[in-house]
């Protein structure tokens, strides 16, 4: 995968240090007594969620393609047409569209969406070859393994 990085992405970096490395990008277990506090929690994150959804999808979009994306975007609205849906609905379309290999796409959504910490990618080059290696950052530690 490559994405390439602009000038918009420096306000995504700022918004990021308010979010706990620790913390998941969607957390489904908040519940709320009345709809003022729902409103002024959303208030408070939308910026976080906001920023960091539509890099989450910009992202996911250069990796399955415009075309598989546009077809599950476009599936997973039409059932859902005056109605819910879940993250795994979204997975669900993502991974049908997709022509390349399901488990990883889905390994990777899940780790994406529901995983803590940050990706620290480590590039380097020997002779006509590229290395990627990715590890897990959060504030307490690296995770070893490399994906």
């Amino acid at each position: 995968m490559c994405f390439q990085y602009s000038n918009d992405d420096n306000a995504v970096l700022r918004s990021f240090k308010y979010v706990s490395l620790h913390d998941r990008a969607i957390n489904s277990e908040i519940s709320f007594t009345s709809s003022v506090h729902l409103s002024n929690y959303f208030e408070s994150q939308s910026h976080i969620y906001y920023t960091k959804a539509s890099k989450m999808l910009s992202m996911i979009r250069k990796y399955v393609g415009e075309i598989a994306f546009d077809r599950a975007i476009k599936g997973y609205l039409r059932k859902n047409a005056y109605g819910n849906g879940d993250t795994l609905d979204i997975i669900g379309h993502l991974i049908r569209e997709f022509d390349g290999d399901k488990n990883l796409l889905h390994t990777m959504l899940h780790e994406w969406i529901y995983q803590p910490g940050k990706a620290i990618l480590f590039v380097s080059r020997k002779k006509d070859e590229v290395i990627i290696k990715q590890m897990r950052f959060t504030s307490t530690f690296f995770d070893e393994q490399l994906r």
